[in-house]
């Protein structure tokens, strides 16, 4: 058996043992962000363009639109328009939540459960 063997091996009976923690854990963080995503704040029903999005949050248009395109910023695509369209109370959640693009948010979540399951010393 290779030393590559080994470690699958190793790696699916470390998955199997903690099969029930792990999918606890990916359950609580995708709550904690949906809980994030949906925070409002009073006030602020106003729908901005993307322009206007960019403004506010001090990034790039491209930033806005990738984040409506990838679910992280909560917008949507008003019939017959081309153009996002977003609440500026979903836009200051974005924001609060550190306008983390996909990659950052996956890597943020590994990171977290990666802690939770490690033993602590």
């Amino acid at each position: 058996m290779t030393s590559a063997e080994i470690m699958r091996s190793r790696f699916r009976d470390v998955l199997s043992e903690q099969e029930g923690r792990i999918r606890q854990i990916i359950r609580e963080e995708i709550s904690s962000v949906a809980t994030a995503s949906s925070v409002r704040q009073s006030g602020t029903d106003e729908v901005l363009t993307v322009e206007e999005g960019a403004r506010e949050a001090k990034c790039s248009e491209k930033t806005i639109r990738r984040a409506c395109k990838s679910g992280l910023l909560v917008a949507h695509k008003p019939a017959g328009m081309s153009e996002w369209r977003i609440r500026r109370a979903d836009l200051r959640s974005w924001i609060a939540a550190g306008r983390q693009t996909s990659t950052q948010l996956v890597e943020t979540a590994a990171i977290n459960m990666a802690r939770r399951l490690l033993p602590r010393r």
